[in-house]
């Protein structure tokens, strides 16, 4: 039997027999002192100076190592998080202690599904807070070693302190035939995400969480916790992803990665019943969204003069406040911005004043009092029905819902001469009529257009024929409550191919079957 000093049980063993040898010693010296016994094991004990001090000096030697090893290790029972702090490396024989992807597939879907969930099975978790943190800490270091922390991968340059109190995008340039799976919402659908993952594993794009075709990247559109049970699941897996593949993996922000919404739909809580996170280590904890874009420019490389097509792929919808001309014009294929402000100045009198018409006339405000911070994570489309007419509709506590001529006029106002934005992916829209239009399509909407995915597995859509919009909405994961609300059992995502043509440009949508429709 190895016995090791830093387990619980080792340590209560060492406690019982100290504060034996200190009762020993304490009631020999009452019984001594209260009688003329000449009992020799009292008279002993009390005349045995060295027993005694022994005991007093490993008595005082054994708390204060507990004491320095509450306040100065990191301790499994610790609560506190340190973001951007260094992770001493493990020894090689330590690396099993990480979860493998085929264990972490194995007890993710052990768990109970939304729909399945007992009162007392809230909290449940298949990760330890130890665990979690670490890996929480490693991804901070993958961004500090990245080229994220250049000054030339930023337009302008940045600082720590601006990413905390503003946003910023992204571009990435890569040549034809990159493809880009896009996921939208998870909304802590954990059951989704693992089949989702194996799916790509069978498909040979993936081994274990590390990516193995070298033209193969994941996007996903924000949205990861809140409204079910297993946002922290969801979350270390994305972390996972990301630190095995930093400059393959992109994870954009979308309105629920921020700290009012997770306290109000259950990340905070979340936290709370499986770590006993309080207010500062959460606080601590949500640091991980200053680092994560709000919108992505993809484009393909082109010959030197050539125009270069982009699509926008976001958590919510267009953003007129900011202006990608110097990003998208920019000749280096991987860069980010700041969004210091939201100005609507830089756009063409006609289209400016349509817009200052449907907000600051009919609503009697400015631009940037109408949503709550920026339009690529709160701002929706016009549901399908809506009659013609109308530019931008205010969709009450979410932001603007842009029309079909409101979106192709932004769409234009984002293009130049040397590049042009053809398209916008996004998620975000899981209710109204527009729910319902991505269920009947099978999880995703190209609106206001006729052309749709059939539903037939390995179908390619063309992103530039007649009836393509340029428009597509990606659902919810089903495992969120949405799926058991509108009778879906299936996960969606989107497979981007970009081509030297934008016509040679293709999305191919995929279902994966998360559960039975009986459950």
């Amino acid at each position: 039997m190895v016995f090791n000093f830093d387990s619980k049980l080792m340590r209560v063993l060492v406690c019982i027999f100290l504060l034996s040898m200190v009762s020993i010693n304490t009631a020999s010296y009452a019984l001594y002192s209260g009688s003329h016994t000449k009992n020799k094991f009292i008279y002993l004990v009390k005349n045995n100076k060295r027993l005694s001090g022994l005991t007093a000096v490993v008595t005082i030697c054994f708390f204060v190592y507990l004491l320095y090893d509450r306040i100065f290790t990191n301790s499994s029972d610790s609560k506190g998080i340190s973001p951007i702090k260094s992770v001493p490396k493990k020894k090689s024989s330590e690396k099993e202690v990480k979860f493998s992807f085929n264990k972490w597939k194995v007890d993710c879907l052990d768990l109970p599904m939304y729909h399945h969930v007992k009162c007392d099975e809230y909290g449940k978790t298949a990760l330890t807070q130890k665990e979690f943190e670490r890996v929480l800490n490693e991804f901070f270091n993958i961004i500090k070693s990245s080229r994220f922390v250049e000054d030339s991968s930023w337009i302008n340059g940045y600082s720590l302190d601006q990413l905390e109190n503003t946003f910023f995008v992204q571009k990435l340039v890569l040549p034809e035939g990159s493809q880009f799976a896009i996921h939208a919402d998870l909304h802590s659908d954990i059951h989704s995400l693992i089949k989702y993952l194996n799916d790509l594993e069978c498909n040979g794009k993936i081994e274990g969480f590390k990516i193995i075709d070298p033209n193969f990247y994941f996007v996903f559109l924000g949205d990861y916790s809140d409204r079910g049970y297993y946002g922290v699941e969801v979350l270390y897996t994305l972390m996972r992803l990301k630190i095995e593949n930093p400059e393959r993996v992109i994870l954009l922000r979308g309105n629920h990665e921020s700290l009012v919404m997770n306290a109000h739909y259950g990340l905070k809580l979340e936290l709370n019943h499986k770590f006993g996170y309080e207010t500062d280590s959460f606080n601590d904890f949500l640091r991980l969204y200053h680092f994560l874009p709000v919108a992505l420019f993809v484009g393909s490389k082109v010959k030197c003069g050539e125009v270069k097509n982009f699509a926008l792929l976001c958590h919510g919808g267009l953003e007129p406040g900011f202006n990608p001309e110097e990003l998208l014009n920019d000749y280096r294929d991987s860069l980010f911005q700041l969004i210091d402000k939201l100005d609507i100045s830089w756009i063409s009198k006609n289209v400016r004043n349509n817009i200052r018409t449907s907000i600051e006339v009919t609503l009697r405000k400015p631009y940037k009092k109408v949503i709550p911070d920026i339009g690529f994570r709160w701002n929706d489309f016009v549901d399908p029905g809506v009659p013609d007419g109308c530019y931008l509709l205010r969709n009450k506590n979410r932001g603007l819902a842009f029309s079909r001529k409101a979106t192709e006029d932004l769409l234009s106002e984002y293009s130049t001469d040397k590049s042009k934005v053809k398209l916008i992916v996004s998620g975000h829209q899981h209710n109204g009529k527009m729910l319902i239009d991505m269920v009947k399509n099978h999880g995703i909407y190209n609106a206001w257009s006729d052309y749709q995915w059939s539903g037939v597995e390995g179908e390619k859509l063309s992103l530039s024929g007649p009836g393509s919009r340029g428009c597509w909405t990606m659902n919810v994961a089903p495992c969120s409550g949405c799926g058991i609300r509108k009778k879906y059992n299936y996960d969606t995502y989107a497979v981007l191919t970009l081509g030297n043509k934008f016509s040679d440009w293709t999305l191919t949508p995929r279902n994966i079957e998360v559960f039975k429709n009986s459950n």
